[in-house]
């Protein structure tokens, strides 16, 4: 056996066939539809698409050789082909000094007749072969050399979208990787000026209101007890963004889980009310506790609940005002218990309301401006999912479905939370 000698640019073409085919997962579909097409037009048992690599030709497609995936590159057919232009064809194996010995010739699969193409790179690089086998000798027509050419030209666009499709997803890979990268930075930074923010902000915030309750004496000019007060709700307001903000990036990271514990509904709205009343004074609003409240027993974070009342009550008391009384109702159901609020408020229109869980949305509101981060539902859907620990389930639903249609009217609006049970 005399094995073929390798193409003066062996390395070049190695690189070349390694940007189409990954030599640990080498079969296609494409490339097998092309092998099967070959060897019924041509009618021969055994068809091949091969890619040759350093030391073994890889059945990219394959009929015929059941269960075998390649063969050493030394006993290789093909690797006289990728040295030849155009067809190469053996009508009698037996008979050619290069391949009578060969062991595909003298063994299984016995083979006499081969006629192969070289399948090339986009850039000219003969990476591979389309090739037919046969256990007898014979020869090609004109038609079957040319519909031989013709589908080796086909293989060869399949796989110059191989290659396309592996640089595309390196390139989705480098840009997941990418990405995550960002996010460890994003969540790295969060981490770091949570102390630099809050305890400078929370140090500002109560001295402002030293001097606005001028604990030390009165202020020499009565104006600056209002701009005490002004500094203590602008810090108390950008104390309230920052610790939402940090909230939605520990949710979104996935570092914050609820650890579940047994809580009395009607004790954890007794406690948001009290959180509200300043709130509740100032807006000259009311709340009442309604049906399913109180007496009501789940399993749930304390800090989330109280955090998902908090936002939910405050957005009413902000919206609704004096329009009405507020209620806090309560449900259970097969699978949770859904706390409804519910106000007299002045609607939202189906703009807002498509937006409403969006980063810093904010509901208009014609009667007059309204504080607010404008993150307090994207939090409390963002609850939604939330791992419990100890293997419990919960989750928070029935956000998506929060604006009733009274409320889009402007007759008010009706916000659900749906908390999981055990």
């Amino acid at each position: 056996m005399c094995p073929a000698a390798y193409p003066d640019d062996e390395q070049a073409r190695l690189q070349a066939l390694r940007a189409h085919i990954d030599p640990a997962d080498f079969k296609d579909d494409g490339l097998q539809a092309v092998a099967e097409m070959a060897a019924r037009v041509v009618g021969v048992p055994i068809a091949l698409v091969s890619v040759l690599e350093e030391h073994a030709q890889l059945f990219a497609g394959c009929v015929g050789l059941d269960g075998i995936d390649g063969t050493g590159r030394d006993a290789a057919f093909c690797a006289y082909t990728i040295l030849e232009d155009g067809v190469l064809e053996v009508p009698d194996a037996r008979a050619d000094p290069r391949f009578a010995d060969n062991p595909l010739v003298v063994g299984p699969p016995y083979a006499r007749f081969y006629a192969g193409v070289p399948l090339e790179s986009e850039d000219g690089y003969r990476i591979g072969t389309l090739c037919l086998i046969d256990a007898v000798p014979r020869r090609l027509d004109a038609a079957q050399r040319a519909q031989l050419v013709d589908m080796a030209r086909m293989a060869g666009r399949l796989l110059r979208k191989l290659r396309q499709l592996r640089e595309a997803n390196a390139s989705l890979e480098t840009a997941l990787e990418d990405a995550q990268q960002a996010d460890r930075a994003r969540r790295t930074f969060f981490a770091s000026i949570s102390h630099e923010l809050r305890t400078p902000l929370n140090a500002v915030i109560g001295f402002a209101q030293v001097l606005e309750k001028q604990t030390y004496g009165p202020m020499p000019d009565p104006r600056c007890v209002d701009y005490a007060r002004d500094i203590r709700q602008s810090g108390e307001h950008l104390l309230a963004l920052i610790n939402d903000i940090l909230d939605i990036s520990r949710l979104e990271s996935g570092q914050h889980t609820l650890d579940p514990e047994e809580l009395d509904l009607g004790d954890q709205v007794d406690w948001t009310l009290r959180m509200l009343e300043p709130l509740l004074e100032q807006q000259g609003a009311s709340i009442e506790k309604g049906d399913g409240v109180a007496g009501t027993a789940l399993l749930f974070d304390r800090r989330a609940l109280r955090q998902l009342l908090l936002n939910l009550l405050s957005n009413a008391v902000k919206y609704a005002g004096p329009a009405g009384p507020i209620r806090v109702s309560a449900e259970r159901t097969a699978e949770a218990v859904r706390i409804a609020v519910t106000d007299r408020g002045p609607g939202m229109d189906a703009d807002t309301v498509g937006g409403l869980f969006q980063p810093f949305a904010r509901a208009r509101n014609t009667a007059r401006g309204t504080e607010g981060t404008g993150l307090g539902l994207l939090l409390c859907k963002r609850w939604d999912g939330r791992p419990l620990r100890r293997h419990r389930c919960a989750r928070m639903g029935a956000l998506k479905n929060a604006i009733q249609g009274g409320g889009i009217h402007g007759e008010g609006y009706h916000d659900r939370a749906g908390l999981g049970e055990e």
